[in-house]
């Protein structure tokens, strides 16, 4: 399935997502954010009515992500694919400050791939750690 695509920080959808990180317009507007798969399954079983939905395939942690995002789009939900870039300025800041200090900031299964096998190849990474396992 074909998604929209954004790009730019400019667009005003990104504008409007970073703008409800504050509680007034979220107040006001009679919206919240949600952030993560589970959040969203959850959301969608409770009955919450979901509006859009924004994604980065570079931080999918499994295979399960595409299958929501066709169920959500096929109900209506303006499902749109965002620049990694943009996903993690939209995201709740003390979150990924934290996931980025403890090193664990989602980067799906090409960046686990590409770790594995760079931390496999001696020559790639001096870690003595890593050479020594």
């Amino acid at each position: 399935m074909d998604f929209i695509r954004i790009t730019s920080a400019q667009n005003d959808s990104i504008k409007h997502v970073i703008k409800l990180r504050d509680r007034r317009p979220r107040e006001k507007e009679q919206l919240t954010v949600l952030e993560g798969y589970r959040e969203l399954t959850r959301a969608r079983e409770y009955g919450m009515e979901l509006v859009e939905c924004f994604f980065s395939p570079e931080h999918f942690l499994g295979s399960n992500e595409y299958p929501l995002l066709e169920t959500l789009a096929s109900e209506g939900v303006r499902v749109v694919q965002v620049a990694p870039f943009l996903l993690e300025k939209m995201a709740y800041a003390p979150r990924y400050a934290k996931w980025k200090e403890l090193g664990i900031l989602p980067g799906g299964a090409n960046s686990e791939i590409v770790k594995g096998v760079v931390k496999c190849s001696t020559n790639l990474n001096s870690d003595p750690v890593d050479m020594l396992l």
